[in-house]
């Protein structure tokens, strides 16, 4: 009899253990999606993980969109690691993270990203690294700018120096 249940028991493990490798309908609907409605929409794409604070399906979900779409520019895959780097930071996998911002980096002048959106990566690059230095340096570039569109997120990110990357979230809003 204990034979029998060790055996159903292996059974019902080796059943779930597949049935949580296989991508589910949701995942593969959401990999089919064109790469505005993926990366750019609330509630859609990668960001259906993320609303639910499954932060790290949210990256492995965008790590299989850039290795599965060769259709996609240089700027939407940059931008895409960014995205993949942010939700791997909510989650403490620092490594991976700083890999993917190291990929999210784009020539100068590219359109499609504001002007501020290099040192974006490399501020959040060195607030992994609690870098203060080239968080300081970061923003004086940013305000030297025109008109940068994440001006305010590098006195954030000061601010938060020393905190797990999204700690900002959890400050009550005013």
């Amino acid at each position: 009899m204990q034979a029998i249940r060790i055996g159903a028991l292996i059974a019902l493990l080796a059943i779930s253990c597949a049935a949580a490798s296989e991508p589910s309908v949701e995942e593969d609907a959401l990999l089919a999606l064109p790469w505005k409605q993926f990366d750019q929409t609330l509630g859609s794409g990668w960001r259906v993980y993320a609303m639910r604070d499954e932060h790290l399906l949210a990256a492995r979900l965008i790590e299989r969109y850039l290795a599965e779409r060769s259709d996609l520019t240089p700027v939407q895959r940059a931008v895409s690691h960014f995205r993949a780097g942010a939700e791997l930071a909510r989650v403490n996998l620092h490594k991976e993270a700083l890999s993917h911002f190291d990929q999210a980096s784009v020539p100068p002048g590219s359109k499609g990203v504001p002007e501020d959106w290099n040192e974006l990566v490399t501020a959040n690059k060195a607030f992994l690294l609690g870098d203060r230095t080239a968080l300081l340096a970061c923003k004086q570039r940013v305000d030297a700018m025109r008109s940068p569109a994440f001006r305010d997120t590098f006195a954030m990110l000061l601010e938060y120096l020393g905190q797990p990357w999204g700690a900002w979230d959890d400050k009550p809003k005013q």
